[in-house]
C-alpha cells in the first residue's frame, strides 16, 4: 500500500478575491449631503432671523403702516403766509440729546433739520385728538388773529342731516346782523355762551364762517347721530367718526368743503354736489338779487392728507382753517410733501403753538369784540 507522505509545514490558502470596496464613495456622498443640509438649515435660520425683525418693526409702529428704515425728509419748505419768508439760518450742531417735546418751529415753514432731529431719535409725537370744545377754543384763537372769522357753535355740532338747514339760519342771523337786528334771547340761533349782543356784533363783523361737520357713518339720522356723540363722547375714545369743515366766505363769494380723508362721508362728485345744493339754498335767502346761485363752489383736498387708521381730523381740519384764512386760494394743500413724518410734525407745531393760547377759552366762552 503506498503511503501518504506528510506535509512539513501546513499548507496555505488565498483568500478568495472579493469585488472591490464602495465603502469611500459612500463616505464622499455622505460628506456632501451633510454640507448641503448644513448650508440649507443655515439659510433657513437666516430666513426666520430676518422674518422675526420686520415683524417686531411692525408690531412697534405706531401709525398702522410699513414701518421704513429711514421716513422721506421733505425737500419742499410749506409757506404759511403770504409775505417773502426770510432765509433759513444755517443748521447749528447741538449737543446729542433727545429732541423737545413741542418743536421750535418758524410761523412760515416747517424746518428739515426739525423733522430730521425727529427722525433721528427714532419717533415721532403723539398727535393730540381734538373733541367739538377744543376745536371751538382753537376757532376763537383764530378769530382773535383774523377778526373777520366767526368761531363755529361747536357744543352741538353740525351733522349732515341738518347742516344746510343750520347753515342757512346762521347766514340769516348774519343778514339781520347788517341791517342792525339783534338776536332775541329767545332765539336758538344764539349761542349758550354768548351774549346776543356780542353775538350781533361778532356776526356784523364776519365775513368769513366756518362750519365744523361730525359725521359717524353708523347713524342713519340725525337723533342717533346726537345719540352716537354721547356713546363716543362716554367711551373717551373717537371710533369711526370723523370731522370734516364747511367754510362759507361771503367775500370770495365761495363754499369751501375740506375732508382730510377724501370721501369718507361720499365722494368728491356727490359732495360738489350737495355744496352746489348748499350754495343754492343761500340764494334763496336773499344773499344775491334775483335768486341766483352767488357762491362758487370747492372740494379742497383730492388726496387724502391723513392715514385711514388716524384720528387727526380735527387737527388736519384747524390746519386748514388756519391756511385758509393766512392764504386763502393759493393751492397750499398741493404743496405739502408726501412725507409722514412732516405731516405729524406740522400738525403737532400747529397744537404745540394754540395750546396755550386755547386756554383763554377753557370756559367756551366767546371772543368779546
Amino acid at each position: 500500500m503506498a503511503k501518504i507522505s506528510s506535509f512539513s509545514s501546513l499548507p496555505t490558502f488565498d483568500a478568495p478575491k472579493s469585488p472591490p470596496s464602495l465603502f469611500s464613495q459612500s463616505s464622499l456622498l455622505g460628506k456632501i449631503a451633510r454640507i448641503i443640509v448644513a448650508l440649507f438649515l443655515i439659510l433657513v435660520s437666516l430666513g426666520l432671523i430676518l422674518i422675526a425683525y420686520r415683524f417686531s418693526d411692525l408690531l412697534n409702529c405706531k401709525f398702522c403702516i410699513t414701518k421704513t428704515t429711514e421716513l422721506p425728509i421733505p425737500s419742499t419748505k410749506i409757506p404759511i403766509s403770504s409775505p417773502p419768508v426770510p432765509t433759513t439760518p444755517p443748521y447749528q450742531k447741538k449737543e446729542p440729546t433727545l429732541p423737545q417735546k413741542n418743536p421750535k418751529i418758524s410761523e412760515n415753514l416747517l424746518s428739515q433739520e426739525v423733522v430730521q432731529d425727529y427722525l433721528s431719535s427714532g419717533r415721532l409725537p403723539e398727535l393730540a385728538i381734538l373733541d367739538n370744545s377744543q376745536m371751538f377754543q382753537f376757532m376763537c384763537v383764530l378769530h382773535d388773529q383774523y377778526p373777520k372769522l366767526l368761531p363755529n357753535d361747536c357744543l352741538i355740532p353740525l351733522t349732515i342731516f341738518n347742516y344746510r338747514e343750520e347753515i342757512c339760519n346762521t347766514i340769516q342771523d348774519k343778514l339781520k346782523a347788517d341791517q342792525g337786528q339783534y338776536c332775541s334771547l329767545g332765539d336758538l340761533q344764539c349761542p349758550i355762551t354768548c351774549s346776543p349782543e356780542n353775538y350781533h356784533q361778532l356776526l356784523q363783523q364776519s365775513r368769513v364762517l366756518p362750519f365744523l361737520l361730525w359725521y359717524d357713518p353708523e347713524p342713519t339720522n340725525h337723533q342717533q347721530t346726537l345719540e352716537k356723540m354721547q356713546e363716543i363722547a362716554s367711551q373717551g375714545t373717537p371710533g369711526n367718526s370723523h370731522w370734516t369743515v364747511i367754510v362759507v366766505d361771503l367775500d370770495a363769494r365761495c363754499i369751501t368743503y375740506f375732508d382730510s380723508l377724501v370721501n369718507y362721508i361720499a365722494s368728491t362728485d356727490e359732495m360738489e354736489r350737495r355744496m352746489k345744493s348748499l350754495a343754492c339754498c343761500l340764494a334763496n335767502i336773499g344773499l344775491c338779487k334775483n335768486n341766483g346761485c352767488p357762491f362758487d363752489v370747492h372740494v379742497a383736498v383730492n388726496e387724502s392728507l391723513q392715514n385711514w387708521m388716524g384720528s387727526c381730523c380735527g387737527l388736519w381740519c384747524c390746519q386748514y382753517m388756519k391756511w385758509y384764512m393766512d392764504h386763502s386760494h393759493t393751492g397750499i394743500l398741493q404743496k405739502i410733501p408726501d412725507s409722514l413724518a412732516y405731516k405729524t410734525l406740522l400738525l403737532q407745531s400747529l397744537h404745540s403753538t394754540f395750546e396755550k393760547l386755547m386756554k383763554k377759552y377753557a370756559d367756551l366762552s366767546w371772543p368779546t369784540t
